[in-house]
């Protein structure tokens, strides 16, 4: 059955938005004729995608090159971040900007060539949700299904939202060496640092020097490993603080791309809205003096029409009277 329901919900979701409903439908009618009522429920509940998650699922389809690109950036971009490479994020983000200026005429095209409006609106979510590939590894995951629902966005902490983003949800168990592995490891480390109790004297003055002796080396490594421990945790805070530093550029950086394009969409929208300007001003033109020429006529008929009713009027004084 899952099977069956991993090919019907790939068909489906390389349809046009238009035909999804009905084909999803007629799916989910076969199955119940085949008897296989459950797999004609889990059918039926497959959601319509929006037109921004469907242009995504097509990229995944027509553009595969640049979106194997994407994906393989965004591995690249969260390896960076976890070495702390600064130059080699200001790098991948300069990749980031070109590839996603790449696939975004492209998708355009797809919308165009589909007959399928595409706003302005349903393109910059289009734009967060490759973002958002580019950001998080379970959105890359989802993207590459090319079955999304919705469009997809990151909001620059935690994880992408999938919950109502994927028509099929897989499902893994979590590896036991993630489930708990190093908690049941910590204890023992914690105990192997931990500075070994003091031998008790053993009564007399050679004895209470031993003890002092090594109640001073016990107290020296415990100095010490505390030291160690705390440098360690500093290195941690410095190592979180560089990463989340790094985060909040990219994450600058991304907002300064979106207002540099949307300026640039901008302002060929005003040089197109001039162009028409222009036009419209040499078709005003063209009609003013077009009115200019009509006027000229109608005088002219005027005076041709007084003409003739004084020449009748002459007419009917010299016509004999009856």
């Amino acid at each position: 059955m899952a099977d069956s329901l991993s090919q019907a919900a790939a068909d489906l979701y390389a349809l046009p938005p238009a035909e999804f409903t009905a084909a999803r439908d007629d799916l989910a009618k076969q199955a119940r004729s085949a008897g296989q009522r459950d797999e004609a429920a889990l059918i039926k509940k497959l959601t319509r995608p929006t037109v921004s998650a469907w242009l995504v699922n097509q990229l995944v389809r027509a553009a595969p090159e640049p979106m194997a690109r994407l994906f393989e950036l965004g591995q690249a971009l969260h390896a960076a971040q976890q070495e702390l490479a600064g130059d080699k994020l200001r790098e991948l983000s300069g990749q980031r900007r070109q590839l996603i200026a790449e696939l975004m005429p492209e998708a355009s095209r797809v919308a165009a060539d589909a007959g399928v409006a595409a706003s302005s609106g349903t393109l910059d979510e289009v734009r967060a949700t490759l973002e958002a590939a580019l950001a998080d590894a379970g959105a890359r995951d989802a993207v590459q299904t090319g079955q999304l629902t919705r469009a997809l966005s990151y909001a620059g902490i935690g994880e992408v939202d999938l919950a109502a983003a994927l028509a099929v949800i897989p499902t893994a168990p979590v590896p036991a060496a993630q489930a708990g592995g190093q908690r049941t490891a910590a204890p023992a480390a914690s105990a192997a640092r931990r500075p070994a109790p003091a031998s008790p004297a053993r009564g007399g003055t050679g004895g209470a020097r031993t003890g002092s002796s090594r109640d001073g080396a016990a107290g020296g490594a415990a100095a010490r490993a505390a030291a160690a421990e705390q440098a360690r945790r500093d290195l941690t805070d410095a190592e979180v603080e560089v990463a989340a530093a790094a985060q909040r550029l990219a994450d600058a950086d991304r907002q300064v791309t979106a207002v540099a394009e949307q300026r640039q969409f901008l302002n060929r929208r005003m040089e197109q809205l001039r162009d028409e300007l222009a036009d419209a001003e040499a078709e005003g033109r063209e009609l003013a003096k077009a009115a200019r020429d009509a006027q000229r006529g109608k005088d002219a008929a005027n005076r041709a029409v007084e003409r003739a009713d004084r020449l009748l009027r002459q007419a009917r004084q010299r016509a004999p009277r009856s």
